[in-house]
């Protein structure tokens, strides 16, 4: 069966528009540019409140009129909800089983795809690979995703070698530094570094504290050694706070235990 109207009527409204209009230039007329004194206030409030009054009863008609005219379209959406209420009694009951097939059918795709994942992290030597929500899809097959999980994987091994080799890398700079400049630089914070920075990054920092602490150690080394104070010596206390890497950091704590200073770490 089609739907039809079968009969509407254009909502129309006809008042006396004109005389109205005609009769309020007349009224406002005589309180246009009105002036307010301090002897008058009272009487102006008094028009105000008969000017807003009349304003007021206005508007009133104007909502009255417009709910009555608004009456049968209010009426006629009620009766479309109600129609498609008796869709709904229909149409949830066969939605819900669809639901239950649809839960079914991923579950079991669910099962299938792990198994690809676990087959696949065996073949390439991996803890785990994401299942990601689109391989769930009904129309993503069993091969397309299986083609996903070895790129992943691929990506994943490449990931691993990279940092392994930027590893090795930075381990190797810092024995060479180390060894060339008798210092003791310790690799693992600059390791840490490749997790923001890439490894030319990570290189450039390792050449920048090699020349600070190179620079340290000429300064600290034309200076006289400090001898421990005496017993009559008066012992006095500072606190500084020192910026500077790892590596600064530790050539100054070996500086202060070579020369006897007494010091603690603040939290």
């Amino acid at each position: 069966m089609e739907l039809k109207v079968i009969k509407t009527t254009p909502a129309e409204v006809n008042f006396n528009y004109d005389e109205i209009s005609k009769h309020l230039d007349e009224v406002l007329k005589q309180y246009t540019g009105i002036i307010i004194t301090e002897d008058t206030v009272a009487d102006g409030k008094k028009v105000i409140a008969e000017l807003r009054k009349g304003q007021k009863s206005l508007d009133e008609f104007r909502k009255k009129t417009k709910k009555e005219l608004t009456a049968p379209v209010t009426e006629f959406e009620n009766k479309c909800k109600e129609l498609s209420k008796k869709f709904d009694e229909v149409i949830n009951p066969i939605s819900e089983q669809a639901e239950q097939f649809e839960l079914k059918r991923k579950e079991e795709k669910t099962k299938d795809i792990q198994k690809l994942i676990d087959e696949m992290c065996k073949l390439k030597g991996l803890d785990s690979l994401p299942l990601e929500e689109s391989y769930l899809n009904k129309s993503t097959s069993l091969k397309s995703i299986k083609a996903e999980l070895m790129k992943a994987a691929d990506n994943i091994l490449l990931q691993q070698a990279t940092l392994k080799a930027n590893t090795d890398l930075i381990k190797s700079k810092i024995e060479y530094v180390n060894v060339k400049n008798n210092l003791s630089l310790i690799d693992l914070p600059y390791v840490k570094m490749l997790e923001y920075a890439d490894i030319q990054t990570v290189l450039e920092q390792i050449e920048k504290d090699v020349e600070g602490l190179k620079t340290t150690a000429a300064t600290t080394a034309i200076k006289p050694v400090v001898q421990a104070p005496s017993k009559d010596e008066e012992i006095f206390v500072d606190v500084y706070e020192i910026e500077g890497t790892e590596a600064h950091l530790n050539t100054l704590e070996e500086f202060l235990n070579a020369n006897g200073y007494k010091w603690s770490i603040k939290e």
